[in-house]
């Protein structure tokens, strides 16, 4: 992540272990570039995480849970990495 005066200037976004590959969420990234990097902007940004992905299912945890794991994760890592520039 690059940050240039509180906005974001480019991130890279991606997951492993909620589909049957690991991939980048441009959608994500996309919403990032430009953004303000606060607890409020972040959230919204991240919103969308794994949309239009196929996630896996299994007796462990269903696709909505992993969707909703992949937007808190992210806003997580996005804070974390802001915190640390």
């Amino acid at each position: 992540m690059a940050v240039n005066s509180g906005k974001c200037g480019n991130a890279r976004i991606a997951f492993i272990g909620i589909a049957s590959a690991a991939f980048r969420d441009t959608g994500v990234e996309g919403a990032l570039a430009g953004a303000s990097l606060d607890e409020e902007s972040v959230g919204p940004a991240v919103a969308g995480a794994a949309d239009g992905k196929e996630l896996l299912e299994d007796s462990f945890a269903g696709e909505d849970y992993r969707r909703q794991l992949a937007r808190v994760y992210a806003r997580r890592a996005v804070l974390a990495a802001v915190a640390n520039t």
